[in-house]
């Protein structure tokens, strides 16, 4: 019952994502992602920390959604009329938010943005191996059980295959260790228990157990992230960043300045629409030039205040040619551009010998 309704509730989110946002059908964006509650490093150390539960529920694509509905199907009616709707769900929950918080503690240094429900699919799947190496599953019936899991691990590595290097792998090994201790736990307590003590109630053992499986995985998870200070690597991924979105845009109102009927009218939009940003990139360079980073961190970080100087200069040139109504500044807006361009092939060329 638990699996078909945590089936239903991951189809009926991802029919949601889809209608407001078509791309989620086969790939959607980083923005479309963390809207719909992804879980993304920077704001969950900013205090979004619902988001290693929200991050479960969202799904990158019609394929992602059925590898995990299928695991989930393969694996969840067995295992819950196993343990019991009870420990299922527990397990489920705990797991999902056990490995969202080790993929974030894995990728604290960097921009990233996971979503899924691998990471709880990947927790049941640690209980269901460890409830087949027990005796609560007759021998007879371990090999036909062992050969459903040979399928997931295919229809996982064949996922796996189309995505390259897109995947969570951190939350996926958190999730199935995390899956391996609840199970012992509900082992220990509920059967090895119930079979020495009779007189316990197995339904309190259940709710007991898995009480304070979840309350101690709350417990972990907010001891974790209370009052976490970003390092400086944190910092620079988020600069960097912010530094892209606001280059992206200065680069489109620039090349729609020559499309203006007169001087003013393109001076007004200039002074209106990239002045500002260009106080964004100077805040992003002083703030990049505190950081204390090492290795191809610290040569990006250079590159890009470089990069941000040489375009500091050429706003300047052109906002004194606008300002002027003249082109006697053209020669070093053309000489910014070339060392600008320079600059970007020293850095391709660098990186790509590495």
């Amino acid at each position: 019952m638990i699996t078909l309704i945590l089936i239903g509730l991951n189809v009926l989110i991802f029919i949601l994502t889809v209608i407001s946002d078509p791309a989620f059908l086969l790939t959607p964006s980083i923005q479309a992602i963390v809207q719909w509650g992804g879980l993304e490093v920077d704001l969950v150390m900013a205090g979004e920390w619902w988001r290693l539960i929200s991050s479960m529920f969202i799904h990158l694509g019609a394929i992602h959604l059925l590898a995990n509905m299928y695991a989930l199907y393969t694996i969840g009616f067995f295992l819950e009329s196993i343990v019991g709707r009870v420990v299922f769900l527990t397990t489920y929950l705990t797991t999902g938010i056990l490995s969202g918080l080790w993929s974030f503690l894995m990728h604290q240094d960097t921009f990233y943005v996971s979503a899924g429900a691998s990471g709880a699919i990947a927790g049941i799947f640690g209980a269901y191996i460890f409830i087949l190496l027990t005796p609560m599953i007759p021998k007879a019936s371990r090999d036909k059980l062992l050969k459903n899991v040979g399928y997931i691990i295919a229809v996982n590595i064949g996922y796996g295959a189309t995505k390259g290097m897109n995947i969570d792998h951190a939350a996926h090994l958190g999730g199935l260790i995390s899956g391996l201790c609840i199970a012992g736990i509900f082992y220990l307590f509920f059967y090895l228990w119930s079979q020495k003590f009779k007189t316990i109630k197995k339904m309190w053992l259940r709710w007991g157990s898995m009480t304070a499986v979840f309350v101690l995985t709350l417990v972990v998870s907010f001891s974790t992230l209370y009052n976490r200070q970003f390092s400086d690597y944190a910092i620079f991924s988020k600069l960097t960043k912010e530094f892209g979105d606001v280059e992206k845009e200065m680069w489109k109102d620039l090349n729609e300045l020559p499309l203006c009927q007169s001087t003013p009218q393109a001076l007004t939009k200039f002074e209106t629409n990239i002045t500002h940003k260009m106080q964004s990139l100077r805040r992003i360079k002083e703030a990049m030039v505190l950081l204390q980073l090492q290795g191809k961190k610290d040569n990006l970080r250079n590159y890009l205040i470089d990069y941000m100087h040489l375009f500091d200069q050429e706003f300047h040139f052109t906002q004194l040619s606008l300002q002027e109504d003249t082109l006697k500044y053209k020669s070093e807006i053309i000489e910014i551009g070339k060392k600008i361009t320079q600059l970007r092939q020293s850095f391709d060329a660098s990186f790509k010998s590495h």
